[in-house]
């Protein structure tokens, strides 16, 4: 399980922004938060459970309820949800049955993102493409689906009003104002969640662009400007403005799994996996060694990548990779990305947050200019493909067989 304490996550965000000395002349501000977490409050918005993040899976043992509810092939359809446990139905059918009187008291339900928002300002919104990432929102009719909140016993009103990102939700209470120092006219933006910043500050919004966000977990996404769910497919759909969407996947969790081989490699004494890609095959710890687990693990979730989106590569619907996250600092990784799948990837090295919201603020500011027509206004760094026999000859999409590895 994977939670946080909502009041203490609260403070720290306060503190961050109080650290950050904000200047008077600044207006205003916009969040941004890993989508699919879950926070339930009482009527007097008080958290009634720790939060539940957005990677937690358990909801992965109620993805047969929610079948027998309504259908995972319908769910699908309606939300561009993907059967996985990490989105709200499976978390709350949990909280149903072990902490009934929880999900009784609960008067609001909502994200991390529209939690600080209502402790910032008081409203309780929630953008169109964090809720794309709930399974509670329906794409085609653009609100909350009716058929899931039946299914899960909730009401419209335990959930927040939608919109778009750069909607002004008011001015930061009087209190927060006061205790972080900032100007009177300081408003809040309804911002949004980390698919769409990611997407807009690596610039991976133009035909043929593929956004490769290498943070916690793997994800992938491109712009479409049809929602076609297929039955099958592992794929989710966010919503961005009613005629546009992103359109991606989650490969791996590999943030932890590569911090963990990372220690390991410096000789401290860390859990690791119990086995790992090496040329395209799976072998046991005890043939390899730490630094060479690291490599077959980074491999590995590259291998993962090539096996699901190699194919449009070929195709020529993906003709350069834009890289963001934490992982897109290593160098060594990025051009072994760009030798495997033999087109560019493209990484900018200032904050990848910063970015993405700068497209909101400018959006804020002039209403007439389409979210998506924002630009970067820096240019990122280049990897050029190279000939790597050695990587190509390590996988072999004949005998390749997608493995998820284990949690640890």
């Amino acid at each position: 399980y994977m939670e946080a304490d909502a009041r203490e996550l609260l403070e720290t965000v306060l503190g961050l922004i109080r650290e950050l000395r904000v200047d008077h002349s600044v207006g205003a501000m916009a969040l941004s938060c890993q989508m699919a977490g879950l926070v339930v409050l009482d009527n007097q918005g008080k958290a009634l459970f720790p939060i539940i993040l957005g990677i937690d899976r358990r909801g992965e043992a109620y993805l047969g309820d929610l079948n027998r509810l309504l259908g995972m092939d319908q769910i699908y359809g309606q939300t561009g949800c993907p059967a996985q446990g990490t989105y709200w139905p499976g978390k709350w059918l949990w909280l149903k049955e072990k902490y009934p009187r929880t999900v009784v008291q609960a008067a609001f339900i909502m994200g991390i993102k529209e939690y600080l928002l209502l402790q910032l300002c008081g409203r309780w919104d929630c953008d169109y493409v964090t809720a794309s990432a709930t399974q509670v929102f329906s794409q085609p009719l653009g609100s909350w689906w009716p058929e899931m909140m039946g299914a899960l016993d909730l009401h419209k009103e335990q959930l927040p009003t939608l919109g778009n990102p750069s909607d002004c939700l008011g001015r930061v209470r009087p209190s927060i104002r006061k205790r972080l120092n900032l100007s009177e006219n300081m408003t809040v933006l309804l911002g949004a969640g980390d698919g769409l910043i990611s997407s807009l500050a690596s610039d991976a919004l133009q035909p043929g662009d593929l956004c490769v966000s290498m943070g916690t977990t793997v994800v992938t996404r491109y712009l479409t400007s049809q929602f076609l769910p297929k039955v099958g497919e592992n794929a989710f759909y966010q919503r961005i403005d009613g005629v546009s969407y992103l359109k991606g996947e989650r490969v791996s969790l590999a943030g932890r799994r590569i911090e963990c081989m990372r220690v390991r490699a410096q000789g401290r004494e860390e859990p690791v996996e119990q086995a790992y890609y090496w040329r395209g095959e799976l072998h046991g710890v005890e043939k390899l060694n730490a630094a060479q687990q690291l490599r077959a693990l980074l491999e590995g979730i590259l291998f993962d990548l090539f096996h699901t989106h190699g194919s449009m590569v070929a195709d020529g619907k993906i003709r350069r990779i834009c890289c963001s996250g934490g992982g897109s600092a290593n160098s060594s990784w990025m051009q072994a990305m760009a030798n495997l799948f033999q087109i560019p990837v493209v990484v900018f090295e200032d904050h990848e947050i910063l970015r993405g919201l700068a497209a909101i603020f400018q959006q804020y500011e002039n209403p007439s200019m389409p979210l998506l027509g924002w630009r970067p206004r820096t240019v990122g760094r280049v990897y050029r493909p190279q000939i790597d026999s050695g990587l190509t000859q390590r996988y072999h999409p004949v005998s390749y067989t997608h493995l998820t590895l284990p949690t640890i």
